[in-house]
């Protein structure tokens, strides 16, 4: 058996087409590919002290897998691992630093490779996290946001206890298959009879109220008032430091074509918008806002999310990603929950 070597870069120049290769070949989502990266890299989000772009390579040195891992002072800003922790450096009620599988504005963590994980590659892959956390001074290392439906969860359960990673169900995130659909009214036509009358209804009020909508590039959109509903919506949950003022329109807009705007309007005032991202197989209906008391005849709420699933529609993408949590409300969309596990262990 091939042994595997792992380098640890801190920029992807010089490996980018690598990277790319690897990503592109096994149809990674977008958190993976390098505009993504590169956009974090410059306008990171959430506060990160250093960043690696782990390449592991075969015996006959080609590229195996990529791993971007992020050292994150406060490694929970969700605050969803904190409470599980068993204990260790940090203790159980500050998570302290970690280095981690990627950062948590991802929501569906992969280790891209060009064949299986095999225990050799992953011991090679994590033994380098593991380094690089001590080195470092991280508490505790590992990988978040691994979808258990997927192949990889169930992968990382036969591999991680060699590693002393625990697994932890840290959240849900929320998706429909939209191949059985032609466009946005069969797709409403399938929908259980409620959820169907009621985005009729908002549907008839919403032109009675002269709302317009548009889809939009990063550079053509009103990214500032984005922001500012987007803040007053993560505020009611006490994150709305998530999406921090200028890094989050400079990340946005380095995403290029990766990331489309709806926008909703009443007489030109901005009353609802979301940030979707694209990759080949999924829009991600990644981050939206809404002023209620704008439209009280209405949810604009419901038409901007059912906006995102008609664009999914038109650009002929299999997958419309509706992001986590609020579960309740996306299932009356036929979006069906996928828990998602961290694997974390303690470094030092």
């Amino acid at each position: 058996m091939s042994e595997f070597t792992v380098e640890a870069h801190e920029s992807l120049d010089g490996l980018r087409e690598e990277w790319d290769r690897v990503v592109a070949g096994c149809r990674a989502p977008l958190f993976h590919q390098p505009r993504y990266l590169d956009a974090y890299a410059a306008a990171p989000l959430h506060h990160i002290s250093r960043t690696w772009y782990l390449l592991a390579r075969d015996g006959d040195g080609a590229p195996a897998a990529v791993m971007p891992v992020f050292l994150q002072p406060d490694m929970d800003p969700l605050g969803v691992v904190r409470h599980q922790l068993p204990g260790g450096p940090a203790g159980p009620e500050a998570s302290g630093p970690g280095l981690l599988s990627h950062v948590w504005h991802c929501y569906d963590t992969w280790i891209p490779a060009t064949g299986p994980l095999t225990a050799p590659l992953f011991d090679a892959l994590l033994g380098t996290v593991r380094e690089l956390a001590q080195e470092s001074g991280a508490g505790w290392y590992g990988l978040i946001n691994v979808d258990t439906t997927e192949d990889l969860a169930a992968r990382l359960d036969q591999l991680a206890p060699g590693h002393g990673l625990r697994p932890l169900l840290v959240d849900e995130r929320f998706a429909v298959d939209l191949t059985a659909h032609r466009g946005i009214e069969e797709f409403i036509a399938s929908l259980a009879p409620r959820p169907r009358q009621h985005l009729r209804r908002f549907r008839r009020r919403a032109a009675e109220a002269g709302l317009t909508t548009r889809v939009a590039d990063p550079g053509d959109a009103d990214l500032d008032g984005l922001l500012d509903l987007v803040q007053a919506t993560m505020a009611k949950f006490g994150a709305s430091s998530f999406f921090p003022p200028g890094r989050f329109q400079r990340f946005v807009t380095a995403l290029g074509s990766s990331a489309r705007i709806i926008e909703q309007r009443i007489e030109g005032r901005l009353i609802g918008g979301a940030a979707c991202l694209l990759d080949a197989d999924r829009l991600h209906f990644w981050i939206s806002g809404v002023d209620y008391a704008a439209a009280p005849t209405f949810s604009p709420n419901h038409l901007l999310f059912l906006e995102g699933i008609h664009e999914a529609l038109r650009r002929g993408v299999p997958v419309f990603e509706g992001g986590r949590r609020n579960g309740e409300f996306k299932e009356r969309f036929g979006l069906r929950g996928r828990p998602l596990r961290a694997y974390l262990g303690c470094a030092l």
